[in-house]
């Protein structure tokens, strides 16, 4: 009797994921409800193993998680060197059939399952369409627009999108791929003392845009308390709720520091988009 006819997967069926999460400093708080979120919902019909680069004690090797120690560098450091971390651990992700990233504020709602595996795309690769700009014109999108950063989208593609940073993942090979070009274009901004304006997802946008890749839809990577038409599977937690004020990466910009931000993206978008 075959794995169709039952229901079950046979041992060829079941796949070797690996997880990436990163939770240095105080994002620890959230690996708990990441991690049994997770084992609920997450392919849980295949073999999942938890590569966790963290700096916390509480955080133990065990059958299923190793721990790789990572000491909290600060914002946008953490973020932006990510790709770096990735490319550290190559050697050992290279066990696994397939790879995904995911922030630390995720906590999955719904099954996410093996359609989240892009075997029917050359790029081998999956990511999420940004929440906030899924039903906007390209115009509004956020890309770097510096053509001395690496991660520099120019105006002259037929088909754009905008992808979250905080889910992507997909083969192994792919992943491994992507993840030491991207490295290499961060080192060579910051060699050019640059930042992407959105640091590493700015880059994997760069990576994207050039690739065919699966396109999940925002019920991947849905913000908390937002009322957008689709139902949530992974939910993005408010940083603020549920660590405190010192999650918000606002709070020291002021109102007319702001307005003076928009204007000027609002300028840099002009010259890019007419250009």
């Amino acid at each position: 009797m075959n794995s169709m006819n039952t229901g079950r997967k046979t041992e060829s069926d079941i796949k070797r994921i690996a997880i990436i999460y990163i939770c240095t400093g105080k994002y620890q708080i959230f690996w708990d409800n990441f991690y049994r979120s997770s084992t609920g919902y997450l392919l849980t019909m295949h073999d999942k193993h938890y590569f966790v680069f963290t700096d916390s004690s509480s955080i133990v090797n065990s059958g299923n998680i190793t721990v790789i120690y990572k000491k909290p560098e600060g914002f946008p450091t953490d973020s932006l060197l990510r790709f770096r971390m990735f490319s550290s651990i190559a050697d050992r992700l290279r066990d696994y059939d397939y790879v995904y990233f995911f922030n630390s504020n995720l906590i999955f709602t719904a099954p996410v399952n093996e359609e989240i595996f892009p075997d029917n795309y050359i790029s081998g690769l999956a990511g999420v369409i940004h929440t906030g700009y899924f039903n906007k014109h390209h115009f509004w999108f956020p890309y770097e627009r510096d053509p001395a950063s690496k991660a520099m989208i120019p105006h002259k593609y037929v088909k754009y999108r905008y992808y979250m940073g905080a889910f992507f993942g997909g083969r192994t090979s792919a992943f491994v791929q992507m993840s030491e070009e991207c490295d290499r274009w961060v080192t060579d901004d910051l060699e050019k003392g640059i930042i992407a304006v959105y640091h590493d997802e700015s880059h994997l946008n760069r990576y994207f845009i050039d690739r065919e890749i699966l396109e999940l839809d925002p019920s991947y990577a849905y913000p908390e308390g937002w009322n957008i038409p689709f139902v949530p599977r992974i939910i993005i937690l408010n940083k603020v709720i549920h660590g405190g004020p010192e999650f918000d990466k606002m709070a020291g910009i002021s109102p007319v520091k702001k307005v003076k931000n928009k204007f000027w993206f609002i300028f840099k978008t002009l010259k890019w988009y007419f250009k």
